[in-house]
């Protein structure tokens, strides 16, 4: 690692700025996930409500909130990758 930041200082300011700006937006974009799983809010189905009443165990309940914050993050992620192509295809298009 002190290799690395050795070889980044060596560089030219411009491609430092580069690299920190990439290296803050994809740690904001897994800070943004996390939130958005969290205040991910889904409208249960009577079954998926019988299912979450049988969870017998903390670590199952773990997993399960776990694997329902991913589907959520991937979810969020596909509609502002969408969201992020309309942006563009307008941003070329004009």
């Amino acid at each position: 690692m002190a290799n690395y930041i050795d070889q980044l200082q060596k560089r030219p300011v411009r491609a430092r700025h580069r690299i920190a700006f990439f290296v803050s937006f994809f740690i904001t974009i897994i800070i943004f996930g996390v939130w958005l799983s969290i205040f991910y809010i889904r409208v249960q189905s009577p079954e998926e409500s019988k299912e979450a009443s049988s969870i017998n165990s903390p670590l199952t309940a773990v997993k399960q909130n776990s694997i329902d914050a991913y589907h959520g993050i991937i979810a969020q992620m596909a509609d502002f990758r969408g969201a992020l192509k309309a942006v563009v295809s307008a941003v070329q298009g004009h």
